[in-house]
């Protein structure tokens, strides 16, 4: 998984998980990630990915005086006009205008997800992974077109969509050479997890962590983890970030030592 807000100037914090710290560094991630399969839109300061008739936000730019009613409006407005019959909108800090997630819930919106905000400590993070007991999973950075090929098909078996093309893999391979910022998780030889990270400043952001149903529970996940934050660790990052579903992946983080600072709700609102 993975709000908005302006990118700005990166100060040496002496407690990285200070809590204003946290949430002001949740504020400002915006994940650009979408389908390929997927129409990209951007229009009248919004960003959007399209899928069929259904609408799913990436980022919102508002201003202060802009209130909760006024920003649903045009989100509603713009969306309509490309088709879409149903808005997703991710709302967590700062990533919208105070009192939008009720007035989407007055409109007839529906929760479809609960997410924690979760940060660590890499040290101290790093610490409590080496002292769990060792396990067949294991994970490594993408590199190779292969890695790239079951990269891609993981995260399309896991998130429901479909398989990736050879162009999929190609351009996801470029990407991969220009950001090596994604993750492979393997159970001895066979890959059954995906995920990735982004560094911004001294803060390592953790997404898209998934697991085909086979594997889970055998420690891909953590493994995936552990060699995320090594990697984040090594590039001069000290506060890991993520946000995790409540019921799958945040009771794992939980118990690799990250914290709960705040909650996002995924909510689908009707446009028409």
């Amino acid at each position: 998984m993975e709000a908005t807000g302006a990118f700005g100037h990166h100060s040496t914090v002496t407690d990285p998980l200070d809590p204003d710290h946290v949430r002001s560094e949740s504020a400002r991630w915006v994940s650009r990630w979408y389908p390929a399969h997927a129409d990209h839109h951007r229009r009248d300061g919004l960003e959007w990915y399209q899928v069929g008739p259904l609408a799913t936000v990436i980022e919102v730019g508002f201003d202060p005086h802009d209130t909760a009613d006024g920003v649903v409006d045009r989100l509603i407005h713009t969306v309509t006009a490309t088709g879409a019959d149903e808005l997703e909108f991710d709302i967590g800090p700062g990533s919208a205008p105070a009192g939008t997630e009720q007035v989407l819930l007055d409109r007839g919106a529906r929760i479809v997800e609960r997410a924690d905000v979760l940060a660590a400590d890499i040290a101290e993070g790093l610490a409590t992974l080496a002292a769990r007991p060792p396990s067949a999973a294991h994970a490594r950075m993408v590199r190779s077109r292969d890695d790239v090929d079951a990269y891609e098909r993981i995260q399309a078996a896991v998130w429901d969509y479909p398989p990736p093309t050879d162009h999929d893999i190609d351009r996801a391979l470029i990407d991969v050479a220009d950001a090596g910022d994604k993750c492979l998780g393997l159970l001895d030889a066979t890959p059954c997890g995906a995920s990735g990270f982004t560094i911004d400043g001294q803060t390592c952001r953790l997404w898209g962590g998934a697991v085909i149903a086979a594997a889970r529970r055998s420690g891909v996940y953590t493994a995936m983890v552990s060699t995320r934050l090594h990697n984040a660790r090594d590039r001069g990052a000290t506060l890991a970030l993520t946000n995790a579903r409540t019921q799958t992946s945040s009771p794992i983080l939980r118990r690799l030592g990250f914290t709960v600072f705040a909650q996002r709700h995924t909510l689908r609102v009707p446009t028409r």
